[in-house]
């Protein structure tokens, strides 16, 4: 084989690969868009007029990426934005096609916003911790994340600064982040916004704090939002804004995890009292080893009382915790 003929023999792969990727890349959010309208893949073949048996090949890849007039069916059958599939499909350049992308974004919010808010997610950071130092459970990974608090914003470059925004953006922003963000893209204030939205300035102030993807206002209210905003549809807008983080791959379309973790704690004592036979009380200080043991110990799990015990959405009584443990005796027995 030539040096000509290895190049182009890499480049066809490299071409096929790119083409796969984009085919997962459709797929999975005409899957996502779906489920989230909580329509069948019958469903959406009745509606759009494509057979439920390609649109399964599509959703798992095993197609290539859907002709505009197929796209068209299909976006009719969802009720949602053509352009917006289209720009999935890759059919529609964003930057040509005013599309406001996330880098558009992170020019345009103001350096003192960018800042006010990476420091207001490091204090939660820093509290988190705080709370794990003054109680018995904490990590390495909480001591960096810690320790990450201590970034001066205020002292970085103009590129290193949108670096710590892209990357907050990217790993800890929720829905109401984006919003603000793209109002003040669009050049709203608040009670502009308030306003067109026909809700109390307070309430949408209180939005834009709290706002996630799932909340039912902005369920019903995506599209409204994403009008005024010039994205069509919010939620559209900002799930793919986020699939796109997420679907980033090297040349040859290897897949780079960044992932997004939500933490979830456990108490375990390292000091307990304790009530011998003849009724005196007396205090065990567990190692650490004993502590990790006692994290995954059923019998401490299912008799915490910080928290409830579920079993599918029932909260077990005490007489319920009785009954399991028996049962679990007679198991191992």
């Amino acid at each position: 084989m030539t040096k000509n003929d290895f190049l182009e023999h890499e480049l066809k792969l490299k071409k096929n690969m790119e083409q796969k990727i984009k085919n997962k890349f459709f797929g999975e959010e005409l899957k996502r868009i779906r489920k989230s309208k909580k329509m069948t893949i019958n469903e959406l073949s009745e509606k759009s007029s494509v057979s439920s048996s390609y649109i399964s090949q599509i959703e798992n890849g095993k197609r290539d990426t859907p002709t505009p007039e197929l796209i068209k069916k299909l976006a009719h059958g969802l009720s949602t934005d053509y352009y917006h599939m289209m720009r999935i499909a890759g059919y529609l350049n964003p930057d040509k096609d005013n599309f406001i992308t996330l880098e558009q974004l992170i020019k345009k919010v103001p350096n003192e916003e960018k800042i006010n808010d990476m420091i207001e997610h490091d204090k939660k950071i820093e509290n988190e911790y705080e709370k794990k130092v003054n109680s018995t459970v904490h990590s390495k990974f909480d001591k960096f994340l810690y320790e990450r608090r201590q970034i001066n914003y205020h002292g970085l470059t103009l590129e290193e600064l949108d670096n710590h925004f892209r990357s907050f953006l990217e790993s800890n922003a929720h829905a109401g982040h984006y919003l603000k963000y793209l109002r003040i893209f669009n050049a709203i204030n608040q009670k502009e916004m308030a306003n067109l939205l026909q809700i109390k300035e307070e309430t949408y102030i209180s939005l834009e704090a709290t706002l996630r993807e799932d909340s039912p206002y902005l369920v019903k209210n995506s599209e409204d939002i994403g009008k005024i905003l010039n994205v069509s549809n919010f939620l559209d807008w900002y799930n793919f804004i986020r699939r796109q983080k997420e679907l980033s791959y090297n040349n040859y379309g290897t897949k780079r995890k960044e992932s997004i973790y939500t933490e979830i704690s456990l108490n375990v004592k390292k000091v307990e009292k304790k009530i011998n036979k003849s009724g005196h009380e007396y205090y065990v200080e567990y190692s650490d080893e004993e502590l990790k043991r006692k994290l995954f110990d059923l019998d401490h799990l299912i008799n915490q009382n910080e928290h409830k015990v579920l079993y599918k959405d029932r909260v077990l009584t005490e007489e319920d915790i009785e009954k399991i443990k028996t049962m679990l005796d007679v198991i191992f027995d």
